[in-house]
Order: C-alpha cells, then structure tokens, then sequence
C-alpha cells in the first residue's frame, strides 16, 4: 500500500491528510499509521504515513494458520454488554506505546485489550520480549493481557474489519467523525 502510495504521488498528500482528519487503521492500515517503528518491515524498509505513536510487528500474531477470533470487551461502544469478535489474521501486533511527539499530540486510550491466556504461543513471549529497552515503561503488554485497539485523538487501530458487528464503524464515526457529542444513533 505504501509502494502504491508513493508510486502515484499521495504518500504527502497522505500524510497532511492523517494530521488533520480521521483515520482508520485496521490490518495494513495500522501499519501505515505507526509513528514508532515496524518490526519485522520490508527487506528495504517500509514507508508509513505516521499519525499514531505506536510500535507494531508485522504479522505478530503469526501466520495465517495461526489465525483466531476472540471475543472482546471495548469501552465506548454501544452495547458494551455484548462482546466484540476481534478477528486477529496475520494482523500487526501493538507493541509499544511509544510517546515520539510529546506534549503535540493527544495520549493514546486502549480500547480493548486481550487477556494473556488468548494470545496465541507465536505471540505470547518471544514477540514482546523484542522490544526496546528504553521504552519499557510504555510497553503495550501489561502483565496479564495485551492491548489491541487503540485510538489517539481521530487516529484508530482495530482488530480485523473482518465481522459483520459495525459497532467499531459506528464508533469511529460517532467518535472521530462527528465528534464525542453524537453519541449513539
């Protein structure tokens, strides 16, 4: 996506847009969006547009056989009883919170997190003992679960768009669209 962004000349354009409108990020999208780092990028790295201080891993949570739903608690969506099935294929892994732009930007909320024992064996360690030092006292994983969708400001990263439950479009929308006033329709 990135390649085919630069290739036709909206890689800037973009990026001007990601600092001043919503933006979605789910999948591929979350790692166009992450200000902090790809681990795992490209052989010759990778272009992002930024707009969220977060660090990813490409495919974190292992390969397509890996694949797994898991029902998940978000706050702020209608009908926070019934959970979201969070689709987690070859997606990018949050590691990080990485904090690149202090003070310019707005701190980034958790939206949902995943408990540790639903964190796939590819995951649960090796890819979270990766990390760098320094930003240990940001680091996404907390001791018993990890987080998986994320938001800073009108920026957001979701598990997989892959459900018919449009309770994280209506989110969006409501949220960073129209404005935290809208609440839901």
């Amino acid at each position: 996506m990135a390649l085919l962004a630069r290739l036709t000349g909206l890689l800037a354009p973009l990026r001007e847009f990601a600092c001043s409108k919503p933006v979605w990020g789910i999948c591929a999208g979350a790692i166009l969006l992450a200000s902090g780092g790809i681990v795992g990028a490209k052989k010759n790295g990778q272009e992002v547009i930024g707009g969220i201080d977060v660090r990813v891993e490409r495919n974190g949570w292992g390969s397509q056989l890996e694949s797994f739903e898991a029902e998940l608690t978000v706050a702020g969506l209608w009908d926070p009883n019934q959970p979201f099935v969070g689709v987690f294929i070859r997606a990018p892994v949050i590691l990080a919170l990485t904090a690149l732009n202090e003070g310019t930007r707005p701190p980034i909320k958790v939206l949902a997190r995943l408990p540790s024992s639903l964190l796939p064996a590819i995951t649960s360690q090796e890819t979270f003992e990766r990390q760098d030092p320094q930003l240990e006292a940001q680091f996404f994983r907390l001791s018993d679960d990890c987080g998986v969708a994320a938001r800073s400001s009108s920026l957001d990263n979701v598990p997989s768009g892959m459900t018919k439950d449009d309770r994280f479009h209506e989110y969006f929308i409501n949220e960073c669209v129209l404005g935290p006033s809208s609440g839901p329709n």
